[in-house]
């Protein structure tokens, strides 16, 4: 989804992308992420801001069932009328089931990937909104605003500054410069 860059809640300072300095991302529950060397792409410490986001707000996206998700357990049931058959069998079937657990463990893999994208992008719009989003035309400028609703973790160059709920500002230099 591009660059996203911050004027961190204490200093009032650029997070400069590419700047080898410690930043740290803190929520409400005291959990602090140390960020040495900002990327740009929203991600403090390995934790994603906008997954933080929604995990301090409680957002969640509508379940979705698979394919596969009713009734899985009543799939392949064996019966003792399979005695007789002979070990090459069983190897196949050991086989065919090691790769059939494989695949389903890829897919369930790339299944909560998708998912945790998806609840990325929700979170950036909640986070993102514009307080004159209905009267916009092509080419108006968008003027975003928090949202009272919302807690926003913070950005702080300090790691002993306390949590205030404070919507991080997006920096009009785009992390470029000090």
């Amino acid at each position: 989804m591009g660059f996203f860059s911050f004027i961190t809640n204490d200093s009032k300072r650029s997070v400069i992308i590419g700047q080898r300095v410690n930043i740290y991302l803190i929520d409400n529950r005291g959990n602090v992420y140390t960020e040495k060397q900002y990327g740009g792409y929203g991600k403090f410490g390995g934790k994603d801001i906008f997954i933080l986001f929604a995990e301090m707000n409680n957002l969640t996206l509508p379940f979705y069932k698979t394919e596969n998700s009713e009734n899985e357990d009543d799939e392949g049931d064996e019966t003792e009328d399979n005695e007789g058959e002979d070990e090459k069998n069983e190897d196949d079937e050991n086989e065919d089931s090691e790769d059939t657990e494989s695949s389903k463990i890829e897919k369930t893999k790339k299944n909560k990937d998708s998912k945790i994208k998806q609840l990325r992008s929700y979170a950036i719009n909640k986070w993102y909104h514009s307080n004159n989003s209905s009267q916009l035309k092509i080419g108006d400028s968008i003027e975003w605003f928090p949202n009272d609703e919302y807690i926003y973790p913070n950005i702080v160059e300090n790691c002993k500054s306390k949590w205030v709920n404070k919507m991080p500002k997006d920096c009009p230099e785009q992390g470029a410069w000090p």
